[in-house]
């Protein structure tokens, strides 16, 4: 009886594996057969893996009950021991774990604690900061209506940013600040005292100016009436007899106005007189 070509394939691949123990390709086959169809090769050898596969597939192995009973028995108690064990463990790493979510819920409230002081603190320094805002305004105010300088000005801007950029040192630059402003309120006050004794000596002088000019308006009266005199003893005791007499008197007369005009000049310039004293 004639071979089919899938028998005829199949003899090759089982020829080609006796020779060499390994699996034989599909180009090796054809060389074996002289030729044919690579397709018809390629199920062939699909069969012939099938075959292979089922005949060195293992045999199933009947267990007597005992022995499973006692494979089972035994499976059980390792099976017991392991849960215990791994409980053990599970038991100890949840200790462990709680351990440290305790733990970090502890930091996490220390935490928040911390922020909450830092916003407390952080709001204080603002208000701080406002408050100090506001005096230097105040300040600021105070020392344009009083002529102080720009550069004093400006070192007082420079003192408010030191003191909002370094908190610690607020307290310290504003009594410094409140220093300063004692000394400008000392200086303006001493200015002030210091024109009123100005207004106090210049009232002094114009009321001695008026006095002298009392006095100057008394001897000018005085010096009328004494030159009335002299006329009438003139025309009474001859005019050539009287005139030496007339000029002494006048010489007199003129030496008391002179000292009068002099004190009068004097009193009119209390300025003068106080710089040079």
């Amino acid at each position: 009886m004639e071979q089919t070509a899938q028998e005829r394939v199949t003899d090759a691949i089982n020829a080609l594996y006796a020779e060499t123990g390994t699996r034989p390709t599909l180009a090796a086959i054809r060389d074996r057969l002289g030729g044919g169809s690579m397709t018809t090769i390629s199920e062939a050898m699909k069969l012939w893996r099938k075959h292979r596969q089922a005949s060195t597939a293992p045999t199933a192995i009947v267990v007597p009950e005992d022995v499973h009973a006692v494979i089972t028995a035994t499976l059980t108690g390792l099976w017991q021991q392991a849960m215990m064990v791994a409980e053990a463990r599970f038991a100890t790493e949840r200790e462990s774990m709680q351990a440290e979510k305790d733990e970090l819920e502890a930091q996490l409230a220390e935490t928040e604690d911390a922020m909450a002081i830092l916003e407390k603190e952080k709001a204080a320094s603002q208000a701080a900061c406002a408050a100090l805002q506001q005096k230097l305004d105040k300040l600021e105010a105070r020392y344009q209506q009083q002529g102080i300088a720009l550069a004093q000005h400006e070192q007082l801007v420079q003192e408010l940013t030191a003191t909002q950029q370094l908190a610690q040192e607020r307290e310290k630059q504003l009594a410094v600040t409140t220093e300063r402003l004692h000394q400008q309120e000392s200086a303006c006050n001493a200015l002030e005292q210091q024109q009123r004794q100005i207004q106090d000596a210049l009232l002094e002088q114009q009321t001695r100016y008026g006095e002298v000019r009392t006095q100057v308006a008394v001897l000018e009266a005085e010096n009328r009436l004494l030159s009335k005199q002299i006329e009438q003893y003139g025309q009474i005791l001859g005019h050539a007899a009287l005139v030496p007499s007339t000029e002494a008197v006048d010489q007199k007369a003129g030496d008391v106005l002179g000292t009068v005009k002099n004190k009068a000049k004097t009193a009119t310039n209390p300025r003068k007189t106080g710089s040079a004293s």
